[in-house]
């Protein structure tokens, strides 16, 4: 986040690069239903879009104020910087039908316009000069831009990075170095996100530094610890009527009362947030945790390994 002017204080929060200061660290924060939860939506929303292509479920995401933005582009971008240089990269795409429409990225500069480095219009074509590409690269490219030709449902810069190998001195690492930034950088997390992994709560030192960070929540929990049950334990702690209205039990595969044979993977195992109700200007949003155990059973060819110790 660019750094305003009017900041005199605290130049240790601040980091200059190029001319241009940077916050290194920020927090939003507004009334309810005034966009908040929209950012981390757009974060989660570009991150996935370059991932896995567009999300199914964004394809309602468009702005319903009017009936024609349904078939409307919609336009994401973000600015950012490797290395001390700056980039913007970003794509059109119409929500509702899922297709990619135009995508670009620029090198920027403060004193100078931005420098094209590759740009893809809402014809299909893609305008790569800007890269200047030597011989080998320009051939490479062209095969590239053929292969890809009519294809509205991916993103460039991720066919940039599905399986390409280039020389050390190539032009054609910016895409991979973009791309590596995206998918390192922008980490979101989200109320109802389940806890899928319990690593750090095995060891021993992390695990004093999340039982000291529990302590300043101020919740009446002091500390959390590990312990090592049975499945017979876990199968009659499930069992209690007491916590069958707290528990639910996840298994599309098998019924819920046959799981338990001495061969039963645990696929996934934690805490999720289910939503209740929305957020509204005149309260927040409404979140139930639950605890889910989502189980599975080996197939037999795994089951057969296991029996021979491989």
């Amino acid at each position: 986040m660019v750094s305003s002017s009017k900041i005199q204080s605290l130049e240790e929060h601040k980091i200059k690069i190029r001319g241009t200061t940077l916050l290194k660290n920020a927090v939003v924060y507004g009334a309810n239903a005034s966009g908040k939860s929209n950012l981390i939506e757009f974060f989660s929303f570009f991150k996935s879009c370059l991932t896995d292509g567009m999300p199914i479920d964004y394809s309602r995401y468009f702005c319903k104020t009017r009936q024609e933005n349904e078939t409307r582009e919609s336009s994401f971008e973000i600015q950012f910087s490797i290395n001390g240089a700056f980039y913007a990269y970003g794509f059109s795409a119409i929500l509702s039908q899922r297709q990619i429409t135009a995508e670009w990225l620029y090198e920027l500069h403060t004193k100078n316009p931005p420098k094209l480095i590759f740009e893809r219009g809402k014809d299909g074509v893609l305008n790569t000069e800007g890269l200047n590409l030597g011989k080998t690269d320009l051939n490479r490219m062209n095969t590239y831009k053929e292969d890809f030709e009519g294809n509205t449902t991916i993103l460039f810069l991720a066919e940039m990075n599905r399986n390409k190998k280039h020389s050390e001195r190539s032009k054609l690492l910016v895409f991979k170095k973009v791309y590596s930034w995206i998918q390192n950088n922008i980490i979101v997390f989200k109320p109802n996100d389940p806890i899928t992994n319990f690593e750090y709560y095995y060891d021993h030192e992390s695990l004093e530094q999340i039982n000291q960070l529990i302590e300043t929540f101020d919740t009446g929990i002091t500390s959390v610890r590990i312990e090592e049950i049975s499945i017979d334990e876990l199968n009659n702690a499930l069992s209690n009527e007491a916590n069958t209205a707290e528990i639910e039990l996840i298994n599309a595969e098998r019924n819920t009362s046959a799981v338990y044979s001495g061969y039963v993977l645990k696929l996934k195992c934690g805490i999720e947030s289910k939503l209740v109700s929305v957020e509204t200007p005149e309260a927040p949003a409404v979140y139930e945790d639950r605890l889910v155990f989502k189980l599975g059973k080996r197939t037999f060819i795994e089951e057969q390994l296991r029996k021979l110790g491989l």
